[in-house]
């Protein structure tokens, strides 16, 4: 159907043209890499140049976050502490008490059967689901008075900057 020759020179365009998608693909990737480097410059220069200015704005962003995720990280840990015990609970028990595996559980998580007796047996809850909903807004409430007290301490740098 096709000649050699007319392969040939079919291979020769698709490889032209493959090879001039790569390098615009690189050219605008290098581009952007370029640009985003350049832009992080000249965010830094400008803090440098500004940072009286800028420099409490700087501190409250960082604290912030760092505060915000101490207090995600402390509700995360006490967490972690009950699966621990359901954990034990689950290799001492594993064969006395419960008939269905883990893995055979619905979606992968524990039977009912193994929280309710290690609520039962560690926390003395009598079948009351652990507090995920007040946690949460005790966590919540941790961040909003940690973010009032830094706007607040920011306020004051800013505002009695010129008085000190």
């Amino acid at each position: 159907m096709y000649t050699t020759s007319g392969l040939f020179l079919i291979q020769f365009i698709l490889t032209f043209f493959a090879s001039l998608l790569v390098f615009a693909v690189c050219l605008i990737g290098g581009l952007s890499c370029l640009f985003i480097i350049r832009m992080f410059g000249f965010i830094i220069m400008g803090l440098v140049l500004n940072a009286e200015i800028a420099g409490p704005f700087v501190t409250f962003v960082i604290v912030a976050a760092t505060n915000m995720h101490l207090c995600y990280f402390n509700m995360q840990e006490r967490y972690k502490e009950v699966k621990q015990i359901i954990s034990k609970q689950w290799q001492k028990h594993k064969n006395l008490l419960f008939d269905k595996p883990l893995s055979n559980s619905e979606a992968g998580t524990i039977p009912g059967d193994l929280f309710w007796h290690v609520c039962d047996d560690e926390s003395k809850s009598k079948h009351i689901v652990l507090p995920v909903r007040s946690e949460i807004f005790r966590m919540l409430g941790i961040m909003a008075l940690i973010l009032i007290f830094l706007f607040l301490s920011l306020c004051s740098v800013i505002f009695l900057r010129n008085y000190l």
